[in-house]
């Protein structure tokens, strides 16, 4: 995850999104709280990211805005 940090910001959203749709004994945290709780499990390993424009930067770029309109949409569709 050190060379791909948009990986991690991938993994993030995703897991996140999934812990928060999660059901304990009629408690689910969120997909805003399941978010924050990833985040802070997945920025402990201190993912470093580099200010370089590449090719490599660039579909990371695509790759997340489009996965984020997906969420949006699945979370649209859930409600």
């Amino acid at each position: 995850m050190q060379q791909f940090p948009g990986i991690a910001m991938m993994l993030t959203l995703l897991t996140g999104f999934l812990v928060g749709r999660v059901h304990i004994k009629g408690f689910s945290p969120g997909t805003v709280r399941g978010v924050l709780l990833v985040g802070i499990a997945i920025g402990s390993f201190h993912i470093n990211r580099k200010l370089e424009y590449t090719v490599a930067y660039a579909v990371t770029n695509i790759t997340l805005t489009t996965s984020g309109v997906i969420i949006v949409l699945l979370m649209h569709k859930g409600s």
